[in-house]
């Protein structure tokens, strides 16, 4: 497949059609929250805070499945830093359906706290 019909094939899919999302469920099923049709159905209300510590690469796949958005449009419009933060919310709704919602994405502030140097792809100093 030339690099051309690879993207027009990419850019035709969901991000489901891109990733096995067997692993990805079952992790976040164990949190407490079942995958159904973009959404989640609580199983278990959670207040529990989870931490991730992942390649950039693989956050770039992930977040677009895990949130529900177009992996192209998530490749194209968002940037994460070599050492970002991303914080995601699951809102224990009465209704039992939640969507996570990205409260932080990249975040750097807890290195700007600790004065350390910024730069973003060792290029631009914040």
């Amino acid at each position: 497949m030339e690099a051309l019909e690879l993207a027009l094939w990419i850019m035709g899919r969901s991000a489901c059609d891109l990733l096995p999302p067997r692993e990805s469920d079952a992790f976040v099923e164990r949190l407490g929250y079942r995958r159904e049709d973009g959404l989640y159905r609580i199983l278990r209300p959670s207040e529990e805070k989870v931490a991730l510590f992942c390649h950039a690469g693989f956050s770039m796949v992930w977040f677009p499945y895990l949130l529900d958005v177009d992996p192209v449009w998530f490749w194209t419009s968002f940037d994460l830093t070599h050492a970002g933060i991303i914080v995601v919310r699951f809102e224990n709704r009465p209704e039992g359906l939640t969507a996570p919602r990205c409260l932080a994405g990249a975040d750097t502030g807890p290195l700007f706290h600790a004065g350390l140097e910024l730069k973003y792809n060792d290029e631009i100093e914040f």
